[in-house]
C-alpha cells in the first residue's frame, strides 16, 4: 500500500514537472500574443502561481 501511493506521488511530480517545461516554453511559442498582455515578469509570477496552486502549495 505505501508502495502504491509513492508511485502515484512520482507519478504526480512527473506530470508537474512536464507542466512546468511547457508553460515556460509557451512564452516562446506564443510571445506575440502574450507580450501585447503581460510583460515577461508579470507572465512568470502569474504561473508560478497557478503552478503552486495546482500542486496545492498555496492558498487559494
Amino acid at each position: 500500500r505505501h508502495g502504491s501511493r509513492k508511485n502515484e506521488n512520482k507519478k504526480e511530480i512527473q506530470l508537474l514537472a512536464h507542466n512546468i517545461f511547457i508553460q515556460g516554453q509557451m512564452w516562446g511559442f506564443r510571445r506575440w500574443a502574450l507580450q501585447k498582455l503581460y510583460t515577461l515578469e508579470e507572465y512568470t509570477e502569474m504561473q508560478i502561481r497557478y503552478v503552486l496552486q495546482g500542486a496545492h502549495m498555496l492558498p487559494k
